[in-house]
């Protein structure tokens, strides 16, 4: 069973994630966990649309550790990965927290514009792009929602690839992004902004 996004009843509005199943399922584990068992829980996590990004990079991080282990698929993980699996297990009930808008474009009248503000960032570890959606309300105030992200590791060896490269590389996923929703959407007009997350 995948634990997936649903829809909550009770305040229609707005899709909530439930992580209980997988915090059951580790309770389950005894000791430390093996590649096998991380990899099977894992995959219970369905986000196709990336709101769940920055867990979800937590489990891109700890995927790229287990692939530097030589070792076999039932054999304990090392040390450094079951820190950062217990790490992420525990994060994970923070989620239920988590409410998100089935409807982004509430509010919006006919014939009228809607902002996409697409943002992307790199660092040694990986890279981030995330599109969120500005409408203005009845007050003229802005009201911005996120629609969807998408993250990937450095590829190994680290350091093998320069920062300015990879920040090439979110950049050119941000415009893919970009250029998807602005397809997807065609029947809305979008006023689009792209920003580099630079920190100097």
């Amino acid at each position: 069973m995948k634990c997936s996004w649903k829809w909550n009843r009770r305040e229609t509005r707005f899709f909530s994630f439930n992580p209980d199943a997988i915090i059951e399922t580790v309770s389950e584990l005894k000791g430390v966990p093996t590649k096998r068992q991380i990899l099977q829980i894992s995959s219970r996590i369905f986000d196709p649309l990336g709101l769940l990004g920055a867990a979800v990079m937590m489990l891109k991080l700890i995927f790229q550790l287990i692939s530097e282990e030589k070792h076999g698929w039932d054999k304990e993980v090392a040390p450094e990965v079951d820190k950062h699996w217990r790490a992420f297990i525990s994060s994970l009930s923070e989620l239920r927290e988590l409410k998100v808008p089935r409807f982004i474009f509430f509010g919006l009248k006919t014939g009228k514009t809607a902002w996409l503000f697409i943002f992307c960032d790199a660092s040694e570890r990986g890279i981030g792009t995330s599109a969120y959606v500005g409408v203005k309300n009845e007050e003229g105030k802005m009201e911005t929602n996120l629609l969807c992200s998408k993250t990937n590791v450095a590829p190994l060896p680290k350091k093998t690839i320069s920062i300015p490269r990879l920040e090439l590389m979110t950049a050119l996923k941000g415009a893919q992004i970009g250029d998807y929703i602005v397809r997807a959407l065609r029947s809305i007009e979008l006023r689009v902004y792209y920003f580099g997350m630079d920190k100097r």
